[in-house]
C-alpha cells in the first residue's frame, strides 16, 4: 500500500553529520569497529530505537563483519527516519478512522469509514475485523493494536 511506504532520505547536512561522527571513532587504518556503533549513534543524538540497532547488528553478525563504515550508519539513521515517517502516517490514518477525540477505533467508527469509502460489509464482518485486531478485548482498537495489525511495532525504547 503506497500510503505506508517511506520516502525517507538523508539530506547533505545529515550525511555530513554522520561522516563527522564516524571519523571520531575511526582507527588509524580508517576502519570503525562494530563495537563503536553505539557510541557513534550517541554522538548523533541517540535518536535510534533499540530495535533498529538490533536489526543492523544482526545483519552485521550474519555477514560476520567486525568493521563498519559511514554507509552502515547512514543505513541505520535512514531506517529510523523511515520508521518515524511511517509512524506519523499510521497515526494520521488511525486518527482519521477514530474521529475527533476518541481513543480507539470502534464498530461505529469502522461503519462510518466503510460507508464513506463505499464499502458494504455486514455488521458481523465489521465486528470480526475489530475482534481480530483488538488485543485486549475491550471492543476498541487502540493505536498499539492498529500498529501491531499493520506490522509496525518498532519499539521506541
Amino acid at each position: 500500500m503506497e500510503l505506508f511506504k517511506s520516502g525517507a532520505e538523508l539530506d547533505e547536512d545529515e550525511l555530513e553529520e554522520i561522516r563527522d561522527a564516524c571519523e571520531l571513532f575511526e582507527t588509524e587504518e580508517g576502519n570503525i569497529p562494530v563495537k563503536e556503533l553505539k557510541n557513534i549513534l550517541l554522538a548523533l543524538g541517540g535518536k535510534v530505537s533499540k530495535e533498529t540497532k538490533r536489526q543492523k547488528l544482526a545483519e552485521l553478525a550474519t555477514q560476520k563483519r567486525k568493521i563498519i563504515n559511514s554507509k552502515d550508519v547512514e543505513d541505520i539513521v535512514l531506517r529510523q527516519k523511515g520508521q518515524e515517517e511511517l509512524d506519523k502516517k499510521i497515526r494520521l490514518v488511525f486518527s482519521d478512522i477514530c474521529g475527533d477525540g476518541e481513543a480507539g477505533i470502534t464498530l461505529h467508527n469502522l461503519k462510518r469509514v466503510h460507508v464513506e469509502i463505499g464499502l458494504d460489509y455486514s455488521e458481523k464482518e465489521l465486528e470480526a475485523m475489530i475482534n481480530d485486531v483488538d488485543l485486549d478485548g475491550d471492543g476498541a482498537v487502540t493505536l498499539d493494536d492498529f500498529k501491531y495489525a499493520l506490522g509496525s511495532t518498532d519499539g521506541q525504547d
